[in-house]
């Protein structure tokens, strides 16, 4: 959800992160990292950082 480039394939380890990662559309790291679809990165970024408190 930073923006930052891909994740290498050993970062690539799925975790569950309570009702931020419960949408279809996000998929939650292990090392923090919360991966969103290119087309919905900001309408989902807005809402997750609001639903988060980030």
């Amino acid at each position: 959800m930073d923006g930052g480039p891909l994740p290498s394939t050993s970062d690539i380890v799925v975790t569950g992160n309570g009702s931020v990662c419960d949408g279809p559309y996000q998929v939650c790291l292990q090392n923090g990292r919360i991966l969103l679809p290119e087309k919905m990165f900001e309408r989902l970024k807005t809402w997750i950082e609001g639903s988060s408190g980030r």
